[in-house]
């Protein structure tokens, strides 16, 4: 009888260890399932670290001429082997019907840089806050077509939205309008 205590006490230490491996894995795989991902966008300095977010002012003042730098070297920097590339980058900074509204331009662009080698770097000379969410950006733009040299200024007027971050738009930034000022 004692025998089969023991054998009987190993099935049911068996069933209770299965039972026990079966729910734990049923809860983990339903916690990853519903569990969201989100981006949290972390900046170190020599203050120290700090969590970005949409609450700090500073934060987001600093964050958002770091999107508009960024926008702006992507959008009107290129040289023939990186066009396509970067204006493929900047139109996650940018609405789809604002994004759509350029593509004449820059299919016709496109050609041009690739068949007389334009280059041109571009960088925001002053970015001016008008009201929240709308900017006025003074752009210096030096273009060069083989050896010849050319220096521009115009303006940008661009209105931002908040949207969320993702891996491709970590600033969680978007552009809803797009103006250049030629002067």
């Amino acid at each position: 009888m004692s025998l089969f205590l023991k054998l009987y006490d190993k099935q049911i230490l068996r069933y209770i260890l299965f039972v026990s491996l079966m729910l734990w894995g049923a809860t983990s795989s339903i916690a990853l399932l519903l569990k969201k991902d989100h981006l949290v966008v972390v900046r170190v300095d020599d203050f120290g670290t700090t969590v970005l977010s949409e609450a700090n002012a500073e934060t987001a003042t600093i964050e958002t001429e770091n999107f508009l730098n960024n926008f702006i070297g992507l959008f009107y920097n290129y040289t023939v082997q990186n066009f396509d590339t970067h204006i493929d980058k900047s139109f996650e900074f940018l609405e789809p019907s604002v994004a759509e509204s350029f593509i004449p331009k820059l299919n016709d662009m496109s050609e041009r840089v690739k068949t007389r080698d334009i280059r041109q770097s571009a960088f925001a000379a002053r970015i001016t806050k008008i009201k929240e969410g709308h900017f006025e950006i003074e752009l210096e733009v030096l273009r060069m077509n083989g050896l010849e040299e050319s220096n521009d200024k115009y303006k940008l007027v661009v209105i931002l939205e908040r949207t969320g971050r993702s891996v491709e738009n970590p600033y969680g930034l978007l552009i809803t309008k797009l103006q250049e000022i030629y002067e």
